[in-house]
């Protein structure tokens, strides 16, 4: 494993500890993942962090799929969201309607992380959910209660 790959996983989990989150880490698929509360009704998001020798992806999944019904809808609203992002975007799998907010960070060329890539990166997917969940829970039609 690269001392780049090295050094995020380390800085990802220091931050975690930092702000007292609780994670659970694979050390062999390299994934670390961790909940969190949001502003919106959605209320909570899976994150799931996965490094590799290239860089570093964050995903972050409500506990709510839209179902057939509100699928399209919830796509073209995801799409209006999309248009004007610059790092990272919504998706939606729809074979069984999870929704995930998805970021990519590059760091093969880089010799040293910033931490605040590092921190941005984790606290972006929670921002965008506290901008858009309501919309979103209003779409999937569902109250989580």
């Amino acid at each position: 494993m690269s001392t780049v790959m090295n050094d995020v996983l380390e800085q990802i989990r220091n931050f975690l500890e930092e702000i007292e989150g609780k994670y659970y880490y694979d050390e062999n698929k390299k994934i670390i993942g961790f909940q969190v509360s949001t502003e919106s009704k959605l209320r909570l998001i899976h994150y799931r962090i996965v490094v590799d020798e290239y860089g570093y992806t964050v995903c972050a999944t409500v506990p709510v799929n839209a179902d057939k019904d509100t699928r399209l809808s919830v796509m073209e609203y995801i799409t209006r969201i999309n248009y004007m992002l610059r790092n990272g975007s919504f998706e939606m799998d729809l074979s069984d309607g999870e929704v995930r907010y998805k970021c990519y960070f590059l760091i093969k060329d880089l010799d040293k992380i910033p931490q605040t890539m590092i921190e941005e990166s984790i606290l972006l997917p929670k921002l965008m959910y506290d901008r858009y969940g309501d919309g979103l829970a209003a779409l999937i039609d569902t109250v989580m209660g």
